[in-house]
Protein backbone atom coordinates (compact mmCIF):
# COMPACT_ATOMS: atom_id res chain seq x y z
CA UNK A 1 0.00 0.00 0.00
CA UNK A 2 1.22 3.51 -0.83
CA UNK A 3 1.96 5.76 2.14
CA UNK A 4 0.08 9.04 2.48
CA UNK A 5 3.28 11.12 2.23
CA UNK A 6 4.28 9.38 -0.98
CA UNK A 7 0.83 9.89 -2.44
CA UNK A 8 0.92 13.58 -1.45
CA UNK A 9 4.32 14.10 -3.10
CA UNK A 10 3.15 12.27 -6.20
CA UNK A 11 0.04 14.44 -6.40
CA UNK A 12 2.15 17.59 -5.98
CA UNK A 13 4.47 16.43 -8.79
CA UNK A 14 1.52 15.83 -11.13
CA UNK A 15 0.02 19.19 -10.10
CA UNK A 16 3.36 20.86 -10.84
CA UNK A 17 3.42 19.36 -14.34
CA UNK A 18 -0.19 20.44 -14.96
CA UNK A 19 0.75 23.94 -13.75
CA UNK A 20 3.76 24.04 -16.07
CA UNK A 21 1.60 23.00 -19.04
CA UNK A 22 -1.06 25.60 -18.15
CA UNK A 23 1.63 28.29 -17.88
CA UNK A 24 3.05 27.34 -21.28
CA UNK A 25 -0.43 27.40 -22.85
CA UNK A 26 -1.07 30.81 -21.26
CA UNK A 27 2.06 32.22 -22.86
CA UNK A 28 1.57 30.81 -26.38
CA UNK A 29 -2.23 31.30 -26.68
CA UNK A 30 -3.28 34.17 -28.97
CA UNK A 31 -6.91 34.12 -27.80
CA UNK A 32 -6.67 36.23 -24.66
CA UNK A 33 -9.81 34.78 -23.04
CA UNK A 34 -8.37 31.28 -23.35
CA UNK A 35 -5.05 32.57 -21.97
CA UNK A 36 -6.88 33.95 -18.91
CA UNK A 37 -8.58 30.57 -18.41
CA UNK A 38 -5.23 28.77 -18.62
CA UNK A 39 -3.78 31.27 -16.15
CA UNK A 40 -6.67 30.65 -13.75
CA UNK A 41 -6.09 26.88 -14.10
CA UNK A 42 -2.43 27.35 -13.22
CA UNK A 43 -3.42 29.45 -10.21
CA UNK A 44 -5.93 26.83 -9.07
CA UNK A 45 -3.27 24.12 -9.24
CA UNK A 46 -0.86 26.34 -7.28
CA UNK A 47 -3.55 26.81 -4.64
CA UNK A 48 -3.87 23.05 -4.28
CA UNK A 49 -0.08 22.75 -3.96
CA UNK A 50 -0.01 25.46 -1.28
CA UNK A 51 -2.70 23.61 0.64
CA UNK A 52 -0.79 20.32 0.39
CA UNK A 53 2.33 22.11 1.61
CA UNK A 54 0.32 23.01 4.72
CA UNK A 55 0.02 26.69 3.87
CA UNK A 56 -3.77 27.17 3.96
CA UNK A 57 -3.41 30.87 4.76
CA UNK A 58 -1.58 31.45 1.47
CA UNK A 59 -4.13 29.30 -0.37
CA UNK A 60 -7.02 31.31 1.08
CA UNK A 61 -5.46 34.58 -0.09
CA UNK A 62 -4.30 33.19 -3.43
CA UNK A 63 -7.74 31.91 -4.53
CA UNK A 64 -9.68 35.21 -4.59
CA UNK A 65 -6.81 37.23 -6.07
CA UNK A 66 -5.42 34.88 -8.73
CA UNK A 67 -8.58 32.99 -9.65
CA UNK A 68 -11.13 35.77 -9.08
CA UNK A 69 -9.88 39.36 -9.10
CA UNK A 70 -7.00 39.09 -11.58
CA UNK A 71 -8.99 37.23 -14.30
CA UNK A 72 -11.95 39.59 -13.82
CA UNK A 73 -9.78 42.68 -14.40
CA UNK A 74 -8.07 41.11 -17.40
CA UNK A 75 -11.39 39.98 -18.92
CA UNK A 76 -12.71 43.53 -18.44
CA UNK A 77 -9.70 44.87 -20.35
CA UNK A 78 -10.13 42.28 -23.09
CA UNK A 79 -13.75 43.37 -23.47
CA UNK A 80 -12.56 46.95 -24.05
CA UNK A 81 -10.01 45.93 -26.71
CA UNK A 82 -9.62 42.87 -28.93
CA UNK A 83 -9.94 39.22 -28.00
CA UNK A 84 -6.84 38.12 -29.91
CA UNK A 85 -3.32 39.19 -29.10
CA UNK A 86 -2.11 40.33 -32.51
CA UNK A 87 1.22 42.13 -32.40
CA UNK A 88 1.12 43.26 -28.77
CA UNK A 89 4.28 42.78 -26.75
CA UNK A 90 4.00 40.98 -23.41
CA UNK A 91 4.69 42.65 -20.10
CA UNK A 92 6.77 41.20 -17.31
CA UNK A 93 8.44 38.53 -19.44
CA UNK A 94 11.90 39.36 -18.17
CA UNK A 95 10.69 39.08 -14.58
CA UNK A 96 9.17 35.68 -15.27
CA UNK A 97 12.47 34.56 -16.77
CA UNK A 98 14.07 35.65 -13.47
CA UNK A 99 11.67 33.39 -11.57
CA UNK A 100 12.41 30.43 -13.86
CA UNK A 101 16.17 30.94 -13.64
CA UNK A 102 16.01 31.20 -9.85
CA UNK A 103 14.01 27.96 -9.71
CA UNK A 104 16.60 26.21 -11.85
CA UNK A 105 19.74 27.90 -10.46
CA UNK A 106 20.74 25.09 -8.09
CA UNK A 107 20.11 22.40 -10.73
CA UNK A 108 22.17 24.27 -13.33
CA UNK A 109 25.05 24.69 -10.86
CA UNK A 110 24.70 21.01 -9.93
CA UNK A 111 24.85 19.93 -13.57
CA UNK A 112 27.94 22.04 -14.20
CA UNK A 113 29.78 20.84 -11.06
CA UNK A 114 28.50 17.25 -11.09
CA UNK A 115 26.87 17.57 -7.64
CA UNK A 116 23.31 16.67 -6.62
CA UNK A 117 20.80 19.51 -6.66
CA UNK A 118 17.04 19.97 -6.86
CA UNK A 119 14.67 22.31 -8.68
CA UNK A 120 13.51 25.05 -6.26
CA UNK A 121 16.37 24.11 -3.90
CA UNK A 122 16.69 26.99 -1.49
CA UNK A 123 19.78 26.12 0.54
CA UNK A 124 22.32 23.26 0.63
CA UNK A 125 21.13 19.88 1.94
CA UNK A 126 23.03 16.78 3.11
CA UNK A 127 22.61 14.90 -0.18
CA UNK A 128 22.64 18.04 -2.36
CA UNK A 129 25.37 20.50 -1.33
CA UNK A 130 24.46 23.09 -4.00
CA UNK A 131 22.29 26.03 -3.02
CA UNK A 132 21.92 29.77 -2.76
CA UNK A 133 23.49 31.12 0.45
CA UNK A 134 21.25 32.37 3.25
CA UNK A 135 23.45 35.41 3.86
CA UNK A 136 25.59 37.65 1.70
CA UNK A 137 27.95 40.00 3.59
CA UNK A 138 25.95 39.52 6.80
CA UNK A 139 22.73 40.52 5.00
CA UNK A 140 20.00 37.88 5.26
CA UNK A 141 18.65 36.98 1.81
CA UNK A 142 17.15 33.57 2.76
CA UNK A 143 18.56 31.72 -0.22
CA UNK A 144 16.40 31.84 -3.33
CA UNK A 145 13.54 33.61 -1.56
CA UNK A 146 15.10 37.03 -2.14
CA UNK A 147 15.40 36.41 -5.89
CA UNK A 148 11.88 34.92 -6.14
CA UNK A 149 10.42 37.90 -4.30
CA UNK A 150 12.36 40.42 -6.41
CA UNK A 151 11.35 38.77 -9.69
CA UNK A 152 7.73 38.42 -8.60
CA UNK A 153 7.67 42.06 -7.51
CA UNK A 154 8.92 43.17 -10.92
CA UNK A 155 6.44 40.92 -12.77
CA UNK A 156 3.46 42.07 -10.72
CA UNK A 157 4.50 45.73 -10.85
CA UNK A 158 4.89 45.66 -14.62
CA UNK A 159 1.58 43.84 -15.05
CA UNK A 160 -0.35 46.27 -12.85
CA UNK A 161 1.37 49.24 -14.48
CA UNK A 162 0.21 48.00 -17.87
CA UNK A 163 -3.33 47.37 -16.56
CA UNK A 164 -3.61 50.86 -15.06
CA UNK A 165 -2.18 52.46 -18.19
CA UNK A 166 -4.76 50.63 -20.31
CA UNK A 167 -7.58 51.58 -17.95
CA UNK A 168 -6.60 55.25 -18.19
CA UNK A 169 -7.04 55.36 -21.99
CA UNK A 170 -10.55 56.42 -23.07
CA UNK A 171 -12.44 53.63 -24.82
CA UNK A 172 -13.04 55.69 -27.97
CA UNK A 173 -9.29 56.15 -28.50
CA UNK A 174 -8.61 52.44 -28.04
CA UNK A 175 -11.36 51.46 -30.49
CA UNK A 176 -10.16 53.98 -33.11
CA UNK A 177 -6.58 52.74 -32.72
CA UNK A 178 -7.60 49.09 -33.10
CA UNK A 179 -9.79 49.77 -36.11
CA UNK A 180 -6.91 51.65 -37.78
CA UNK A 181 -8.56 55.05 -37.93
CA UNK A 182 -6.33 58.11 -38.06
CA UNK A 183 -5.38 59.44 -34.64
CA UNK A 184 -2.90 61.93 -33.28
Amino acid sequence: MIELNTLTYLFMAVAGVVSLIATYLTIVENDLVKAVIFSALQSTVYTIIYYLLMAPDIALVYIPVSVGLYPAVILFLIKKTERTEGDLEGSGGDSLIGIYLTALAAVLIGLITGLNAYVFQNQPKLDAPVGIPAQVSNALISGTLFFFNLSEYLAVASGFTLVFMLLSIPEEIVRSFISGEAHE
